[in-house]
């Protein structure tokens, strides 16, 4: 029972270091690859530090090669929550079909734009339409060069047809 009241402490800080270094590097999709690095990088640096108690302290040396599991989680579900994070301040976006074609309305928060893209093969999109995107306080306005679509509670107004029910999607 003592070793795992030991071991929580232990996992807090680790959680709190974790989660500040994810938080402060705001990791997107594009390095997730990371992971394959970082989950041994904090198995390691855990085992290291186990190696030096053991000639120093050798009762906590076994609690370090313990946290190397908890550790590893956290490295790995922390990471994922910070790339969730990033894409969710970036981006917004809707999804709705018309017949065998899904089309997705994507809003990037940075630059108040957005992009609408047709698929009528999953895994594979095409971009074909371009805008301002403006927030009003109750609707959505989407510009083009030639084009005005609103969303509003959830409905696309004035594309091909007088309104389509849309469906959020989750970056």
């Amino acid at each position: 029972m003592k070793f795992w009241i030991r071991l929580l402490p232990l996992t807090i800080i680790d959680f709190v270091i974790i989660w500040l270094w994810v938080r402060q590097s705001d990791p997107d999709p594009s390095v997730s690859i990371g992971l394959v690095l970082l989950i041994p990088f904090v198995v390691v640096v855990n085992l290291i530090i186990a190696v030096i108690l053991y000639w120093i302290k050798r009762q906590y040396s076994l609690l370090f090669v313990a946290n190397a599991v908890p550790s590893a989680i956290l490295m790995y579900y922390l990471f994922i929550a910070g790339i969730d994070r990033h894409q969710q301040l970036r981006y917004e976006g809707w999804s709705f079909q018309l017949k065998d074609t899904v089309y997705r309305v994507t809003h990037s928060k940075l630059d108040s734009s957005f992009n609408m893209t047709y698929s009528t093969n999953p895994g594979s999109s095409t971009s074909f339409l371009d805008g301002k995107f403006t927030n009003n306080k109750n609707y959505y306005l989407l510009i083009t060069n030639t084009t005005k679509y609103i969303i509003k509670n959830d409905y696309l107004f004035n594309f091909r047809s007088d309104s389509i029910k849309l469906i959020k999607v989750d970056y």
